[in-house]
Formats: structure tokens, sequence, C-alpha cells
């Protein structure tokens, strides 16, 4: 992650604060708020694909989701703008630049307005774990082999 967002981490999710051994995760102090990212890109969405050069964003923002999550946010779907490099917004012409732009703002706007409709990103909680913490042979999303 960013170092400025890595530094909000370290200083605002402090053990005994934010969180401790019990108020984690669908247990945690935020739950019930919303916690959004949004990011841009410099390469266009197909390279940050499962196949793509640049690797599976979903993966590549992993932690971030699930640090969120930890201290309790539901985290919805992320929020990337693509391509804003490297053939991207900043060496359009000044017209497809300003029609990109205008796009994105829209996009934004959009997202925004349907916020509170959106479902988060599902994740696991602790009455899906046995005691060691491991998934429930039970539960949906374990693998069988």
């Amino acid at each position: 992650m960013p170092a400025m967002l890595k530094g909000w981490f370290d200083r605002v999710f402090v053990y005994g604060g934010i969180y401790n051994g019990e108020r984690r995760f669908d247990r945690g102090m935020l739950q019930g708020k919303r916690a959004l990212y949004s990011f841009t890109t410099g390469g266009p969405a197909e390279t940050f694909s499962p196949l793509g050069r640049s690797g599976d964003i979903a993966k590549l923002i992993w932690p971030l989701h699930c640090s969120l999550y930890y201290v309790g946010f539901d985290v919805l779907p992320p929020h990337p703008i693509y391509g804003v490099q490297g053939g991207g917004l900043q060496y359009q012409a000044a017209d497809a630049f300003r029609k990109r732009l205008e796009e994105e703002k829209h996009r934004w706007k959009d997202r925004l307005t349907g916020l509170f409709e959106e479902m988060p990103i599902p994740f696991t909680g602790w009455s899906d774990w046995n005691e060691a913490g491991i998934l429930l042979d039970s539960h949906p999303l374990r693998w069988r082999g």
C-alpha cells in the first residue's frame, strides 16, 4: 500500500484501541460502517486481470480490504480508474482528456449515489471458523477436493 496510507493504518489501527482479541472482523469496533477504496493506475484495466502483466487487481489490493474488514468495516468493491498514464489520460489530446475526465467524474458521482445500496465484499466471520480459526468444513466457501 502507499506509504502514507500504511502510516495512517499504523497510527489508527492500534491494538487495544480500535481492535483487540475479541473485537475483530465481524465483531470489530467499526462494524456497520462502510469503507471504499478508490485508486488510479497507470496501465489499462486489461493488464490488471488475472492473466495481465500487472497482476490481478483483486489480489493486489486484498491486504487493504482485509485490513479494513479486520477492524469491522463493511468493505465495498473498489473504485479503480485505469490508464491514467502510459498512453492514458495524460497523453491524450486535450478534447479526449476532458471527455474521459467528465466520464470518470460521472462514474464516481453515480457510484457515490448508490453507495448505501451496494453489497459489501463477502468475508467470513467468527461463526464461520472453528476454535483454531480454520474455516468450518460445512462452510460453502470451503474447498472440497
